[in-house]
C-alpha cells in the first residue's frame, strides 16, 4: 500500500502554477496591444468587450507575484524537509541549481538560435513604451551576458558592468527566485533549529530597511532588499499557517496578511492603473497568499478536477514554458501587429490565441527535451 500522502504537500499549486504561467504569457503576447496610452483611453472613454480585455492584459504581470508565493510555500516546505534530517543542507544547495541553470542555460542558447535565425521581418520591434521581452544577443555586452547565465543581472550592474540588460526579459524575476534560494539556504545553515524565526527576522530587516527609520537603507536594485522580498515571504508564511501554526493562530496569520496588503496599496494613487510597483506586487501577494489558505480544503477537488487540467498541464512544465515563451509569443505578436491583425478584436481572437498555443508547445518540447532531465527523481507539488 502506497504511503499517505505528506500534510505539506499542496497538489493543487500546479494548477496555480499554470495559471500564473499563462498569465504572464498573454502579458507578453499583448505587448504590441495593451500599452498605457490605449489603456488610458478605454479606462476614461469606455471601449468593447474586445478591448476591455486588452486593458485587463495589460494588468497580467500579476502572475509574477502568484508565482513568488508559489515557491515561498514550496521552497519552506523543501528546507522544512531538509531541516529534518541531517546533512541535508548541501543537498538542498546542490537540487537548486540543478534545478535552475542547466535549462536556463539551454534556454539562453535557444534564444540566440532562434534570434539567429528569425528572418529580418520577424525580428520584433520596440513597443511604443520601450523594449521588449526579448532583446537582440548581439546587443548585450559580456557583463550582461554573465549576469543572465548566473542570474545576478538584477543586482550586477550595483557592482560593474554598466546598464543592466537582458536576453528574456523575464529572468528578472529569476534572479529574485535565486536570492530567495540563498537566503532560505543561509538560513537553513546558520539556525536549523530556527529556521521560521529566522526568516521572520529577515522579513522584518527587509521592512526596516524600507523604512524611513533606517539611518543607512540598502536598497540596490534588483536585490531583496528593495522588499520584494515580501512576496516570497507570504508563501512562507501559508506554509507555516496551514503545517505549524496552533489553530488559535493561523486566523491572525491571514489577517496579518490582509493587513499588509490594504496597507501596501494605500499610499498607490491608482492602484488599477498599469504600473508595475512593489506596493502592487507586495498586495497581489499577500492576498493570493490568503486565498491559498482558504482554498486548502479545495485541494484535491482543484488537483484532480477534469476542469483544471489544462492549468496542470501548463503547471508541470512551467519552467519550461516561462523560460521559452518570448521566443514565439513576442515574434508571433510582432508579426501579427504588422500584418495588420492589430484591432483589439483580432488580437485577442487571432494573435492572443496563437501566441498561447505556440507557446504551450514549445515548453513542451523544451520540457521533454531538457528540463524533465534535471527534476530529480520526484517532483511534489507542494515541495519545490
Amino acid at each position: 500500500m502506497a504511503p499517505p500522502p505528506s500534510p505539506s504537500r499542496y497538489e493543487s499549486l500546479d494548477v496555480w502554477r499554470g495559471a500564473a504561467c499563462l498569465l504572464v504569457v498573454a502579458l507578453h503576447a499583448t505587448v504590441y496591444s495593451a500599452n498605457e496610452s490605449f489603456d488610458a483611453r478605454v479606462r476614461s472613454e469606455g471601449g468593447s468587450v474586445f478591448e476591455w480585455v486588452l486593458v485587463a492584459a495589460g494588468r497580467l504581470w500579476i502572475g509574477v507575484p502568484l508565482f513568488f508565493v508559489i515557491s515561498g510555500y514550496c521552497i519552506a516546505a523543501s528546507a522544512d524537509a531538509v531541516r529534518a534530517r541531517p546533512g541535508g543542507v548541501g543537498r538542498y544547495f546542490v537540487r537548486r541549481a540543478r534545478r535552475i541553470y542547466p535549462p536556463l542555460w539551454a534556454a539562453l542558447v535557444l534564444a540566440v538560435a532562434v534570434m539567429f535565425l528569425l528572418p529580418p521581418f520577424a525580428q520584433p520591434a520596440p513597443t511604443s513604451e520601450g523594449a521588449v521581452p526579448l532583446a537582440p544577443p548581439a546587443h548585450l555586452t559580456v557583463w550582461q551576458w554573465v549576469g543572465n547565465a548566473t542570474l545576478t543581472e538584477s543586482w550586477r550592474a550595483a557592482l560593474a558592468g554598466g546598464p543592466t540588460g537582458y536576453v528574456l526579459g523575464q529572468l528578472w524575476t529569476l534572479c529574485y527566485e535565486e536570492q530567495f534560494y540563498i537566503v532560505m539556504g543561509a538560513i537553513l545553515l546558520i539556525a536549523r533549529r530556527w529556521f521560521f524565526p529566522g526568516v521572520w527576522l529577515v522579513t522584518a530587516l527587509v521592512l526596516f530597511n524600507l523604512s524611513s527609520l533606517t539611518p543607512y537603507p540598502v536598497r540596490p536594485a534588483g536585490l531583496f532588499t528593495d522588499g520584494l522580498w515580501i512576496a516570497f515571504a507570504a508563501g512562507v508564511a501559508v506554509y507555516y499557517r496551514l503545517i505549524h501554526a496552533p489553530a488559535t493562530t493561523g486566523a491572525s496569520i491571514e489577517f496579518a496578511l490582509l493587513i499588509f496588503g490594504a496597507t501596501a496599496l494605500a499610499g498607490e494613487a491608482d492602484p488599477f492603473d498599469t504600473r508595475q510597483t512593489l506596493a502592487k506586487y507586495n498586495a497581489v501577494a499577500c492576498g493570493f497568499a490568503v486565498l491559498l489558505c482558504r482554498l486548502r480544503r479545495f485541494d484535491s477537488a482543484l488537483a484532480t478536477s477534469r476542469w483544471t487540467a489544462p492549468l496542470r498541464f501548463c503547471g508541470r512544465m512551467c519552467y519550461s514554458l516561462y523560460l521559452t515563451h518570448p521566443l514565439v509569443a513576442v515574434p508571433i505578436a510582432w508579426m501579427c501587429s504588422r500584418a495588420g491583425v492589430a484591432t483589439p478584436a483580432l488580437t485577442v481572437l487571432v494573435t492572443l490565441p496563437l501566441c498561447m498555443v505556440s507557446a504551450a508547445g514549445l515548453g513542451y518540447a523544451f520540457h521533454r527535451v531538457v528540463e524533465r532531465r534535471f527534476l530529480g527523481p520526484s517532483r511534489a507539488p507542494g515541495a519545490g
